[in-house]
C-alpha cells in the first residue's frame, strides 16, 4: 500500500501542479477533485477509492488510468505471487555499470506499478524538453537564450506549449560540438567536485553523484552538448571506460538523486541539463523541465552531500563552477 501511495505522490511531483492546480485541472475536465481529499489520500498509506484514483491520475496528465486502476485492484484482492522486478522499472540494458546487482522481491502487483511508471516516464505530463530557440546571442561565456519555446507532452501524440524554461538573457556554458572533459566544483567549496559518491542514508546501494575532494579517485567527466541548448553529464567508467549519463531518479528510496546510467538518450529529460551562467564564474544546472535545478541534499556544501533535483532557488548549494580540460 505504501509503495502505491508513494508512486501517486511521485505522479503529482512530475505533473508540476499544486493541490489547487490539480483541483482546477479536474474542474476544467468536468470532474470534481477537492484539494483536501487529495491531501488526505497522499498522506495515508491506504488504497484510494477507484473513482478518486481515476480522477486524480487524469488530473496529473495520465490519459489512460487503467494501469493504475488495475494495480489498485490487485492490491485490494491481495495477489501475492513473488516475482523479480528491476528497480524503478528501467530496462536491464540501462542499468548502470556502477550499480551493485540488486533484486527486489515484490508482489505481482509491482509489475503493474512498473508498467504505470514506464508510461509516466515515456509521456511525462508537462515535463518538457526545449525544442526550439527563437533567438540566441553568442558571447565570450557562451550562448544566451533570448526567447525559448518549450513543448511538453500530456499524452501519446499530444503536445502543449508551457511556460518558458529559462530567464531571458541567461548565458549557457560554451562547449565544443564534440564535448569537453572537465570537472564540476561546488562554487563555495572549489576543492569539492561532483563525482562518485553514496547515498548517506544507506537506502540506495548504487553509486550516486555527490561532493568529494577533487583529488580523490573518481570517474572522468565529459560534458556533451545536445542540440546546442542542453548538456549531458557523462562519467567514464574506471574499468571498461564506457560512458554513463547522470540520470535523475524519479522514484524509489533515491528519488531525485542522480545515478549514472549506461543508456543515454537525447530525448530523456532526466539526463538533460541547461548549464546557465549566474554571475562571475558560477553556473546553475537546470533540469530540462525548467522549474527544477541540481542542488545538494540538505542544502549544505559539505563533503559527501548528494546532488539532488529540487526547486530552483537563489541558494549557494545550487551554484557550481565548471573547469574544462584544455
Amino acid at each position: 500500500m505504501a509503495e502505491f501511495v508513494s508512486m501517486l505522490r511521485t505522479l503529482k511531483d512530475q505533473s508540476g501542479l499544486t493541490l489547487r492546480g490539480l483541483e482546477e485541472r479536474a474542474t476544467a475536465q468536468g470532474e470534481v477533485l477537492a484539494r483536501s481529499t487529495v491531501a488526505d489520500m497522499l498522506r495515508k498509506d491506504s488504497l484510494p477509492r477507484p473513482e478518486l484514483l481515476a480522477v486524480y491520475v487524469r488530473a496529473c496528465g495520465v490519459e489512460q488510468p487503467a494501469p493504475w486502476l488495475g494495480a489498485r485492484e490487485r492490491l485490494a484482492i491481495g495477489v501475492g505471487e513473488v516475482v523479480d522486478v528491476p528497480e524503478q522499472g528501467e530496462p536491464a540494458s540501462s542499468r548502470s555499470l556502477w550499480r551493485r546487482p540488486s533484486t527486489v522481491l515484490a508482489a505481482v502487483v509491482a509489475v503493474a506499478l512498473v508498467v504505470a511508471a514506464l508510461l509516466m516516464q515515456r509521456d511525462p505530463p508537462e515535463t518538457t524538453a526545449v525544442v526550439q530557440t527563437t533567438a540566441v546571442r553568442t558571447t565570450a561565456v557562451g550562448t544566451t537564450a533570448v526567447g525559448t519555446t518549450a513543448v511538453g507532452s500530456t499524452g501519446p501524440g499530444q503536445t502543449t506549449a508551457v511556460e518558458q524554461t529559462v530567464e531571458p538573457g541567461r548565458e549557457l556554458l560554451s562547449l565544443p560540438a564534440e564535448g569537453a572533459w572537465g570537472s564540476i566544483h561546488a562554487a563555495d567549496a572549489p576543492e569539492l567536485c561532483l563525482t562518485e559518491g553514496r547515498d548517506s542514508t544507506g537506502a540506495h546501494n548504487a553509486v550516486v553523484a555527490a561532493l568529494r575532494p577533487c583529488d580523490a579517485p573518481g570517474p572522468r567527466v565529459l560534458l556533451q552538448p545536445v542540440r546546442g541548448e542542453f548538456t549531458t553529464i557523462k562519467w567514464e567508467h574506471p574499468e571498461d571506460k564506457g560512458l554513463g549519463c547522470l540520470t535523475v531518479l524519479r522514484s524509489g528510496p533515491a528519488a531525485h538523486l542522480l545515478e549514472p546510467w549506461d543508456k543515454c538518450a537525447e530525448d530523456n529529460v532526466d539526463q538533460l541539463f541547461r548549464v546557465e551562467h549566474v554571475r562571475d564564474q558560477r553556473f546553475l544546472i537546470r533540469s530540462a523541465g525548467g522549474s527544477a535545478c541540481i542542488g545538494l541534499r540538505g542544502g549544505a556544501v559539505v563533503e559527501g552531500a548528494e546532488a539532488v533535483r529540487e526547486p530552483c532557488a537563489d541558494k549557494p548549494d545550487q551554484e557550481f563552477t565548471v573547469e574544462l580540460t584544455p
